[in-house]
């Protein structure tokens, strides 16, 4: 919430106390005493009991009124880890998403999340380049920044091997992350794990012609 003046400028020793209302639940105070310390801009965390639909937040005080715009809305975000797979020593791309309840990514979310490895039976694999499988190579930074709601990075094994991926955010953050790992698959595919192979045609050997 900001105050300005005029000239769309902030007004940084606007001192004035508002009140706020909604017509929706989302925590917010009745009413605000701006200090010295905001400069004229203060941020409410919302917390809303659900997806909302658009919606409008009114500020007022003795002698000015404003509304949000646009208009507000409030969806649940989760971490989601796409599952995915590839040949042996080719490098294979990993896919994290912030989506809201419809599975749409939230383009203008930013989160920081920290990537965690494991073992099918769950045990934890290192987190950096030095793994504690010498066939997984994995990336040497633990911390990737969603960009447009999105983030990726690549993963490279030489045995054939499943690795599951987990995500963690910081405990303040209001996104939640998703219980179900993505399962990364390298030399084998599908539920089955399908072998990943290659191979070549020989040419047969050719006979010499029958004497007659």
């Amino acid at each position: 919430m900001s105050a300005f003046d005029f000239n769309n400028q902030a007004i940084t020793n606007y001192a004035g106390k508002i009140g706020l209302s909604s017509g929706v639940e989302l925590g917010l105070p009745e009413e605000y005493e701006f200090t010295g310390s905001d400069q004229g801009i203060h941020v409410f965390n919302i917390i809303g009991p659900g997806d909302l639909p658009e919606f409008s937040i009114t500020a007022e005080d003795a002698d000015a009124e404003g509304e949000s715009s646009p208009k507000a809305e409030v969806v649940k975000a989760t971490i989601v880890i796409e599952s995915s797979y590839g040949a042996l020593n080719e490098p294979v791309k990993v896919t994290i998403k912030v989506v809201d309840s419809k599975g749409q990514v939230i383009k203008t979310d930013s989160t920081r999340v920290t990537v965690q490895y494991y073992l099918p039976e769950g045990k934890p694999v290192g987190q950096t380049g030095d793994s504690l499988l010498p066939s997984l190579t994995l990336p040497k930074q633990t911390e990737f920044v969603m960009k447009n709601g999105v983030c990726t990075f690549e993963m490279k094994s030489s045995a054939v091997e499943t690795i599951y991926v987990g995500a963690a955010v910081m405990p303040e953050s209001a996104v939640t992350v998703s219980e179900k790992r993505g399962v990364i698959n390298f030399g084998s595919v599908g539920s089955r794990n399908l072998r990943i192979v290659t191979w070549k045609e020989m040419p047969a050997e050719m006979k010499p012609p029958e004497k007659k």
